[in-house]
């Protein structure tokens, strides 16, 4: 997984929040590599399996897109500054409403 600096995640992360919605990163002082290591890999399986949450918003590093890709028709996916973001398409909200009309090009 590559490693990101906190302003990366950060701004996101408040969005969630104030959304009450899930965000699958964050920034741990200290973090048991083993639950971090299984949850990521069942993050990914799930990603490969075209299974999303309807509570999550996806932050996708560009390295992941082409895993992501594949399900678009399952996705809201947009650009939020610099971020490729995505969110499930059975959302019905306003932030879904703005990755629809920032769409990826």
């Amino acid at each position: 997984m590559p490693g990101f600096e906190q302003d990366f995640y950060v701004p996101l992360a408040y969005q969630a929040y104030r959304l009450k919605v899930t965000f699958n990163s964050g920034y741990f002082a200290r973090v048991d590599d083993n639950k971090a290591r299984k949850y990521c890999q069942e993050l990914h399986e799930q990603i490969q399996a075209g299974q999303f949450a309807d509570d999550t918003i996806y932050v996708v590093h560009s390295q992941y897109w082409d895993l992501i890709s594949p399900y678009i028709s399952k996705l809201s996916c947009g650009r939020l500054s610099d971020y490729i973001t995505c969110v499930s398409s059975l959302r019905n909200d306003a932030f879904r409403d703005f990755l629809e009309q920032h769409k990826l090009e």
